[in-house]
């Protein structure tokens, strides 16, 4: 055993040498992109210092305030990286540019420049005149309105006697129901305008929505029927009465008949109304059994429309029964 471990520490004593022999030769050898210190008696230890990137540097200068290190880079400059203020422009001045105002301000602002103003009145203009009469009765009627045409029948008639008032109620023509049949078919054209552009197999025409389009013009058409049926019965021509309201009822009847039954009053109260004109004239019109007998066939046709013309048959009925026509 002794002569064992004798003869193999030689080896051991070799290998040592080797290894250290080596390990000198790398430490020795200068590498690239090495660090290297530097100590010195001002620095403290450990303080490193980059050879290879020239661009950053640390620096040993230590600042009075404060015993830490600080870094700085050394690293090429220029002045393009400076943001200098740009010069403020003064605002331009109102000679070369002008802010644009309301016409009116603008009118009044140009009377410095000499151009022409135009400056209103506070008071309501306002002229009396002595009334010229004019040249003959016909062309004074022109400018009148329907009031001032009826004042001055009643004037006429009134200084007349009872002959010439029956020549006069001769004279009167029948009313001209062509121009009340034009004015409902734009009326009923603008309902069925309002629901035309929903055109389509899934959007129904008779719906709640479509009702609410139509909802305005409905109602333009129930107010015009029935300030015109007023002024009708007001006339106290009865026959025209009797034709303004089968005339009204052919435009009611082809008004849209909506889902909801609820939506149908504007249409049912139209016929109501219609129909308790027709029973008025029927009451005071003092008609013929011929003319009573029309009025009941029309009436009979009007019935699939409503019920409440049913009444207006059952008083004809009963007039063509006791009633002897004069």
């Amino acid at each position: 055993m002794v002569r064992l471990a004798s003869s193999r520490t030689p080896v051991l004593t070799d290998i040592t040498d080797r290894g250290l022999q080596i390990f000198d030769e790398r430490v020795s050898t200068p590498r690239m992109n090495t660090r290297t210190v530097t100590m010195t008696p001002s620095t403290p230890e450990r303080v490193p210092t980059f050879e290879s990137t020239p661009s950053a540097v640390w620096s040993p200068v230590t600042p009075p305030s404060t015993g830490r290190y600080t870094r700085s880079r050394s690293s090429s400059f220029s002045p393009r990286h400076l943001s200098f203020p740009q010069p403020v422009t003064p605002l331009q001045t109102a000679s070369t540019s002008r802010i644009r105002a309301s016409p009116r301000k603008r009118i009044l602002v140009g009377a410095n420049d000499g151009a022409m103003t135009c400056q209103f009145s506070p008071k309501k203009l306002k002229i009396d005149l002595q009334e010229k009469k004019p040249s003959s009765f016909m062309t004074g009627l022109l400018a009148l309105n329907s009031d001032q045409l009826i004042s001055l029948i009643g004037k006429l008639v009134g200084e007349s006697d009872d002959e010439a008032n029956e020549k006069l109620v001769q004279l009167i023509p029948t009313p001209d129901l062509k121009h009340i049949d034009k004015e409902m078919r734009y009326l009923r054209a603008a309902v069925n305008k309002s629901v035309a552009n929903r055109n389509s197999r899934f959007v129904s025409k008779t719906d709640a929505v479509a009702f609410t389009r139509a909802q305005v013009h409905l109602q333009n058409f129930k107010k015009y029927l029935t300030s015109t049926g007023i002024r009708m019965t007001k006339s106290e021509q009865w026959s025209s009465v009797v034709k303004f309201v089968i005339l009204a009822w052919n435009h009611a009847r082809l008004t849209p008949k909506w889902d909801k039954p609820y939506h149908n009053d504007i249409k049912a109260k139209c016929f109501k109304f219609l129909s308790n004109q027709l029973i008025e004239a029927i009451k005071k019109g003092k008609f013929s059994s011929e003319d009573l007998s029309k009025i009941s066939d029309q009436a009979s046709l009007m019935l699939y429309d409503s019920e409440t013309i049913r009444s207006c048959i059952l008083l004809v009925n009963n007039l063509n029964c006791s009633y002897s026509p004069s």
